[in-house]
């Protein structure tokens, strides 16, 4: 078992809660996070009512963040979820960036990077041919004296 507060579980909450929600009589939030075992046990147990009891815990278990995965490691909170799908809506919202946008930038940091580079290329160019016209001249010079 994970024991460490910092990491959570790759699996969504609110899809482990709405599974809870809807079927956690018979374990479909176990199944989700990969605990088949404790899934099929919880199948068993609701032909004896005791699944009724525990799928209350389970949902209130998840809301509070205590939930684990098959790993051990315990799926993120309400708070949490709210956060940063809030973040994440809002931080789209405020960028309206798309894939095509990010490609569209890919596409044009590329002919920037070429257009320096071809810049850079003749600048140099440039100026080896003067250093070099520089250089016949004065051997020119000395030639003469």
């Amino acid at each position: 078992m994970n024991n460490s507060a910092a990491t959570n579980s790759d699996k969504n909450f609110y899809i482990a809660w709405a599974l809870c929600a809807i079927g956690g009589m018979v374990g479909l939030h176990f199944f989700y996070v990969g605990r088949f075992g404790a899934g099929f046990l919880r199948i068993l147990l609701t032909f004896f009512l005791v699944g009724l009891i525990l799928w209350l815990v389970d949902i209130f278990k998840i809301y509070q963040g205590n939930f684990e995965d098959k790993n051990g490691n315990k799926l993120m909170n309400y708070k949490e979820w709210l956060a940063q799908s809030s973040y994440n809506k809002h931080v789209l919202s405020k960028s309206r960036a798309s894939v095509k946008d990010e490609e569209k930038l890919a596409d044009e940091e590329r002919e920037l990077l070429n257009q320096f580079n071809n810049n850079s290329y003749e600048t140099v160019k440039d100026y080896v041919s003067e250093n070099n016209k520089e250089k016949e001249e004065e051997e020119d010079i000395f030639k003469n004296i």
